[in-house]
């Protein structure tokens, strides 16, 4: 695998009702048209027989220098498979090191948002109060701060709300 290959990350843009999309349920977790990268075909560039798993989206902030890997589950937190979630991520995290520049991957911070269908029972903090007043679902306390900066598991109707508020995303269905 040749590291740090030029990519035309334009190219891999898709609408987030396409990468929210469960083939399963045939269902979009957010049907919304604002488009992301789609960090699964992304991870295809590394042209292996047994491909890593990957995350469904990946946000690029270059005013903020962030980068969010964002996986979409549209299941109940409670029917989330855990050890699916970290491995994701963590194959993930080594694919973007492999295919991204060293310096664009030392000089952006990166964070994790795991979005699962919203339940009537759960009960949200303050929609946009502090990241360390939220539980962190699926075991991934563990992985913060060692592989990434942050990490959220929340549903949808947070995920909306937090980055129109912090990224100006307008959301457009």
């Amino acid at each position: 695998m040749n590291r740090c290959i030029e990519i035309d990350l334009k190219v891999y843009e898709q609408p987030i009702s396409k990468l929210s999309y469960d083939k399963e349920n045939q269902i979009s977790l957010c049907e919304y048209e604002n488009k992301f990268f789609d960090f699964e075909e992304i991870v295809k560039l590394k042209e292996s027989d047994d491909l890593p798993k990957a995350e469904d989206m990946l946000y690029i902030n270059k005013d903020k220098k962030e980068i969010w890997f964002i996986e979409f589950k549209n299941r109940n937190k409670e029917n989330v498979d855990k050890y699916d979630v970290r491995r994701k991520i963590l194959d993930s995290l080594i694919s973007f090191y492999e295919l991204f520049d060293k310096e664009f991957c030392c000089k952006y911070s990166k964070k994790y948002f795991v979005v699962y269908k919203c339940n009537k029972n759960d009960i949200h903090l303050e929609l946009f109060s502090e990241f360390e007043d939220r539980e962190i679902y699926f075991e991934l306390r563990e992985v913060k701060n060692k592989f990434l900066e942050e990490v959220v598991t929340e549903c949808c109707d947070y995920f909306l709300g937090f980055f129109e508020k912090n990224y100006n995303i307008i959301w457009k269905g």
